[in-house]
């Protein structure tokens, strides 16, 4: 059986490894970068020692011409980001697609950020097949992840990636024992977000502590360095993890000093960042509020 894999990132990275130890007669091939792989170089050791092919998917070797040159079985996409045609699904048996998200509510880009924001209580996963229209196919396997104000995006992120490869292995395994994969049209109402939607929102300190915690969380994620934070024409980016109190308090944006530390002021409650991103570095908040002398300033997004 051969599979053909495209995508990046640590999902490519840990659905490969699976597949090389599961299924180690299959031929296996991949499409995609591995520079930024956080394990490039044991990857690129695998590669070579399982005689695995490397293709590089460009317009001069467009995924059409992959596919159609090694012929595989399965596709899997591993946060590829480009739309398959329909000539080349039809070429493919199993044609599935990772997706994190519940579709079809969650579509395209960074929907697990965008599903923090909304304060969704959990954050799906769903395998499913790929037909020519984005995150669109028939439902074969959903899991969710409870949203924990605990976690960062980056956090629900690797656990999603863990789920996924285990379903995907359990999805190859009924297809060489040529048994039945049950799966379902997707129900509801979809939504989409584009590539830079992430980065578009309006927030205050004025605004709810739990809504200023999730966009937080939501933006403690590559590529992103977190969310901006300014005082004095300084700029501040959160990171986590960070404390959070409800709390009653006024002059939201003020800093507020509970035992030894700087908490910043907002509706209902107030949060203290242990560190923050400053001049692209990690720093403690509270000398950078001492050495600033930005105590009595009011912070703004």
């Amino acid at each position: 059986m051969k599979i053909l894999l495209a995508g990046r990132n640590d999902l490519l990275e840990a659905v490969l490894i699976c597949l090389v130890k599961l299924f180690k007669n299959d031929d296996i091939a991949i499409v995609g970068s591995l520079n930024k792989l956080k394990n490039k170089k044991k990857i690129k050791a695998i590669i070579k020692k399982k005689n695995i092919i490397n293709f590089i998917d460009n317009e001069k070797a467009p995924l059409k011409n992959i596919v159609k040159n090694f012929k595989p079985d399965i596709f899997l996409s591993c946060n590829y980001d480009r739309i398959l045609n329909k000539k080349t699904i039809k070429k493919i048996s199993f044609p599935i697609n990772i997706h994190f998200a519940d579709l079809p509510k969650y579509k395209g880009f960074f929907c697990i950020p965008h599903a923090i924001r909304n304060n969704e209580n959990k954050i799906g996963i769903s395998i499913h097949y790929i037909n020519e229209r984005v995150d669109n196919g028939k439902i074969i396997t959903k899991k969710y992840i409870n949203n924990s104000l605990k976690l960062s995006a980056k956090d629900i992120y690797l656990r999603a990636v863990k789920i996924s490869v285990l379903e995907i292995s359990k999805i190859i395994k009924l297809i060489k024992k040529n048994k039945k994969i049950n799966c379902k049209n997707q129900k509801g109402i979809g939504s989409y977000y584009g590539k830079y939607s992430l980065q578009k929102y309006n927030l205050s300190f004025s605004d709810n502590y739990i809504k200023i915690i999730n966009y937080i969380r939501s933006l403690h994620f590559p590529p992103f360095k977190g969310l901006k934070f300014r005082c004095n024409n300084l700029n501040f980016y959160f990171i986590y993890p960070l404390e959070f109190k409800k709390k009653k308090v006024k002059d939201f944006g003020k800093l507020i000093s509970l035992n030894n530390k700087f908490y910043l002021k907002c509706k209902d409650g107030i949060l203290f960042p242990k560190y923050v991103i400053f001049k692209n570095k990690k720093n403690s908040f509270n000398k950078l509020v001492k050495k600033y002398k930005l105590i009595e300033r009011k912070f703004h997004f």
